[in-house]
This record gives C-alpha cells, sequence and structure tokens, in this order.
C-alpha cells in the first residue's frame, strides 16, 4: 500500500483502478489522469513503476483539481443540509428517507422504506 493524498492505494494494481480507491475519483477521472501522465494505454503500469517525482506531481494535481474523500462528503452532505433547510421537494424526500431522484417506490426502494417504517414505530 501507498499513501497517495492521505489514501491507503494498492501497489500492485494498475494504476487505473488503483486510483478507484480515491473517493471521489471514478473511471473517467482515473483514465484522464492516466493520459496525463503520459502513461501508454497498452501497459497496465502500477505504483512500483512511477517514481517519487511523478507521484508528487499526480498527488499535486489530484488535490488542485478535484474535491475528494472529506471535502467531498462535506460539500455533498451541506448540500443536502441546504435542500432540508429550504425545504424543498428534494430536501422532504431527504429527509423522509425516499428517492428522491423520480425512482419508483410501490415495488422498489425496500431498504429506504424499511429505515422509515423502524423511525415511524419509535
Amino acid at each position: 500500500m501507498v499513501l497517495l493524498c492521505n489514501i491507503k492505494v494498492p501497489l500492485k494494481k494498475s494504476l487505473k483502478y488503483s486510483l478507484l480507491y480515491i473517493f471521489g475519483i471514478g473511471f473517467y477521472n482515473a483514465s484522464f489522469l492516466y493520459q496525463h501522465l503520459g502513461l501508454s494505454q497498452r501497459k497496465a503500469q502500477n505504483f512500483l513503476d512511477l517514481d517519487d517525482s511523478s507521484l508528487a506531481y499526480l498527488e499535486r494535481f489530484i488535490l488542485s483539481k478535484y474535491l475528494i474523500e472529506l471535502d467531498l462528503k462535506r460539500s455533498v452532505s451541506n448540500n443536502i443540509f441546504l435542500l432540508k433547510n429550504i425545504k424543498s421537494y428534494r430536501g422532504l424526500r431527504h429527509v423522509k428517507g425516499l428517492p428522491c431522484r423520480g425512482q419508483r417506490t410501490r415495488s422498489n426502494s425496500n431498504n429506504c422504506k424499511k429505515i422509515t417504517k423502524k423511525l415511524s414505530i419509535y
């Protein structure tokens, strides 16, 4: 394991897939970072193949361009808190624990309903 942006990332996996361990970097962003470093797409490289300067450059680039880990979680929770405070439709759905993006609730979203049923008992 190597520490990249204070997150343990596996050494022996491909670089593209090991970047997915960072919360806030998906597959598209990981492949963009892979290309940005100038690595070839054909050869699967891992962190053992990179030197210290490229690791430091990768870490600085990630921290400057992306919201990751705690910053991203904090901004998402602040956005949800704002929706709840202004009592928008999405905020009320978050309060009730129901899906807020138009999914059906008649036959799906049973996990959300179980949580609200438990809350309504007390």
